[in-house]
């Protein structure tokens, strides 16, 4: 399946539900890459095809009010719906995502 992650840092920074407690702020964009990443190489495992949002969608107007997409969540979006199965593994791959990250960069 064909999914759609931003690469805007204020999209991954304010709607994926990064907690900066978990963070040394000096780290913020290094935290933010490293996420991006992490959670791109985990969907692609996980059998998703990852495509980089480009242009207005990657912005974060963009991103909240694109009703092109069928679904929305967290940092995926979607020209079709996901069965929940699909739903989980996204859901999974971001969770190890955001563990992986904060293990590296613990506070």
């Amino acid at each position: 399946m064909d999914i759609y992650v931003p690469t805007n840092d204020e999209i991954l920074e304010n709607y994926v539900g990064i907690s900066w407690s978990d963070f040394d702020e000096s780290d913020r964009r290094d935290v933010i890459a490293t996420f991006h990443q992490i959670a791109i190489d985990n969907l692609q495992v996980a059998g998703f095809d990852c495509n980089q949002i480009t242009g207005r969608h990657n912005t974060v107007r963009g991103w909240l009010g694109a009703n092109v997409y069928q679904t929305k969540i967290l940092l995926i979006r979607a020209y079709r719906k996901m069965s929940n199965w699909e739903r989980e593994l996204a859901y999974d791959a971001i969770d190890r995502a955001y563990d992986a990250t904060r293990d590296m960069f613990a506070a």
